[in-house]
């Protein structure tokens, strides 16, 4: 009998000490419309998702990471229901995305671990929404190439940062 519960102390120890994801927090409410600037790259690196010789030979073109996870927010955002506009344009918040480290696990390209900071900033500058996250593994399972990878990531992360954001409801 003791050793049983010697057992499930141990295992509930163990699930402690297991790392998962923070939740992120929601969307303020009553944002409707969001500006998707370029995120800024503060690794020191260029995060260039070279797609090779070959595919560059028949014309494709380098894609920063910057660029791939702007497109894939811009998308994100989109798909829940928001209006999303350049940020030069309008007077509405601003969601910013820090970048502060980029790792591809090259070893089979099965995650990426990344460290960011995104906001989403009203038109004068005060912070509606925030969300820090360190160390943080993304699955990239399916990757063939750090261009995969990268990809891959960009996506997840889009989904993840902006998960359960909902617009408002028409009247």
């Amino acid at each position: 009998m003791v050793r049983n519960w010697i057992v499930i102390a141990g295992v509930c120890a163990l699930l402690g000490c297991a790392r998962s994801t923070p939740p992120v927090p929601d969307v303020p409410r009553g944002v409707k419309t969001i500006a998707v600037p370029e995120p800024t790259n503060r690794t020191g690196e260029e995060l260039v998702s070279d797609p090779g010789l070959i595919v560059k030979w028949f014309g494709a073109e380098r894609v920063t990471v910057p660029q791939r996870m702007a497109v894939d927010l811009r998308d994100e955002l989109e798909r829940l229901g928001f209006e999303v506009v350049d940020a030069a344009d309008e007077d509405v918040p601003t969601l910013q995305v820090d970048i502060r480290s980029w790792r591809p696990y090259s070893a089979d390209y099965s995650m990426v671990q990344v460290d960011l900071v995104a906001a989403l900033v009203a038109p004068g500058g005060e912070r509606l929404w925030a969300a820090q996250r360190s160390n943080w593994i993304v699955p990239t399972r399916d990757a063939h190439s750090t261009l995969d990878a990268s990809a891959m990531a960009c996506e997840v992360i889009a989904e993840e940062l902006l998960r359960g954001w909902k617009p408002p409801s028409a009247p």
